[in-house]
């Protein structure tokens, strides 16, 4: 959506200069000649495409099986529709008029339609596509850096106004305790040493193929956990997660909190509440683990494995 913003953008803006009114009904024409010669109505194919590829990277990265790429294909439809539909240049080309007889002289319009009927313009607008193309990708090489600095100010931000609202706070007059964990219920202390350790499940999937999964639970409340899909034909698309997990009464908890991709943490939404789940615990002993969604009552078995077991071929 963006980047169709930034090409209308681009046309409606090439050159900036005082506007001065004059006949509306002879500048509306001029304007329309105009935008026929730059091709406008054209111009929005290639981001159409963008958003198409852009869907593909979306499913590769969700690590989906090749044979649900028919969803894919239909929410893309769906999406490039909707745009189609609510961007076509019918539907804006009224707008996109006025927005030059707004802002240019009628000498002005003449001017460009001259500049643009000559062959050095033609050859512009053949390019522009390709130039936005070209420019938006080099500034994507530059955004994970940003991205990281400002997750870096923001993280900042967040623990100065944490800590001028603690000095704010009156001073308690007792001191603060310890949390003494031999008071935490029994069942607690009993389960959360028993989940400690990987875990290995794995199930067969309604087109046939398989899933499987390894979940390293660690003491400190931190996890890891590697998922393989195999489809009919063999394939098979693996993904690692990482986030927090934990224990209260007879529920077991997971907070996703990242993908790891080429061995770097890729923040998960944490305002999403998809990326939590909990599970009724049916059965925990030292080797096997048994677990039920608390939403859609899937079961899931898993079984304790070495801390080097790896999937099996």
């Amino acid at each position: 959506m963006k980047t169709l913003l930034l090409v209308m953008a681009i046309v409606a803006l090439s050159v900036l200069s005082p506007a001065a009114y004059g006949d509306e009904t002879s500048q509306k024409a001029i304007v329309e000649d105009l935008l026929k010669t730059m091709k406008v109505d054209q111009i929005t194919k290639p981001v159409f495409d963008q958003v198409r590829s852009m869907m593909e990277q979306k499913f590769a990265q969700m690590g989906a099986p090749e044979d649900m790429r028919p969803i894919l294909k239909k929410y893309t439809d769906k999406l490039v529709d909707t745009m189609e539909q609510s961007l076509s240049w019918q539907n804006i080309k009224e707008d996109m008029i006025n927005v030059y007889v707004h802002l240019f002289t009628e000498d002005e319009l003449k001017g460009m339609l001259a500049f643009y009927k000559s062959p050095v313009g033609q050859s512009v607008i053949d390019k522009m596509p390709a130039t936005l193309q070209l420019s938006m990708a080099a500034m994507q090489k530059h955004m994970p850096e940003v991205q990281e600095k400002v997750k870096k100010l923001d993280d900042e931000l967040a623990e100065e106004v944490k800590a001028e609202i603690q000095k704010k706070k009156p001073v308690s007059k007792i001191s603060p305790q310890a949390k003494d964990t031999t008071k935490l219920p029994a069942t607690r202390r009993a389960k959360w040493p028993l989940l400690v350790g990987k875990w290995f499940g794995s199930t067969s999937t309604k087109e046939g193929g398989k899933y499987m999964w390894i979940a390293d639970e660690r003491n400190d409340g931190s996890h890891t956990i590697q998922f393989r899909t195999i489809d009919p034909a063999g394939k098979k698309v693996d993904k690692i997660e990482s986030g927090e997990w934990g224990v209260s009464g007879d529920v077991y908890f997971e907070i996703y909190k990242a993908d790891i991709r080429d061995g770097k943490p890729v923040p998960a939404d944490p305002t999403n509440p998809a990326n939590r789940d909990a599970y009724k615990i049916i059965t925990l002993t030292q080797e096997l683990f048994v677990y039920e969604g608390m939403d859609d009552g899937v079961r899931f078995e898993a079984r304790k494995v070495p801390s080097d077991f790896t999937f099996p071929e």
